[in-house]
């Protein structure tokens, strides 16, 4: 299964969240300690499981590229990887951006990707922190200034 494996793959940052969204289920995309996620018919095999006749054994990657991107690479599968309805050419990572939709083969499930950045909600945190800060009634202990 080696063989299988990026080489170009590495762990993700750790401000990343991402999650894929399909069927009423939700994977979590982020994990600190995995380069990459197997998608495919062989539940044994892949991360996550494709329930579909047109989905091959190990039918595409999800992986987080060494440039710092996440992408979709299908592994070469007979039934293609589409992304927002565009058929992907095999062994070639494509750039994947939040809100992308995902077929594999003929599967009418939709696979919905969600990238963020966690930083982002921690610097709009302490943006609304210091707002509110800024609108606090003025304390009516006299201060001292320097000169």
């Amino acid at each position: 299964m080696a063989d299988l494996d990026p080489p170009w793959s590495r762990l993700p940052p750790q401000h990343l969240s991402a999650e894929l969204e399909y069927g009423g289920n939700r994977v979590r995309l982020d994990d600190p300690e995995k380069k990459f996620y197997r998608l495919g018919r062989l539940g044994t095999q892949c991360d996550i499981q494709i329930e579909h006749q047109t989905a091959s054994r190990i039918h595409a990657i999800i992986a987080h590229h060494e440039d710092g991107w996440m992408c979709i690479y299908d592994l070469g599968s007979a039934n293609g990887t589409f992304l927002d309805d565009e058929q992907l050419p095999a062994k070639e990572p494509t750039k994947l951006k939040s809100g992308s939709v995902i077929r594999f083969g003929e599967c009418t499930v939709e696979f919905r990707v969600t990238i963020g950045d966690r930083r982002e909600g921690a610097k709009k945190e302490m943006m609304t922190s210091l707002a509110d800060y800024g609108e606090a009634e003025p304390d009516s202990t006299p201060s001292s200034s320097v000169k």
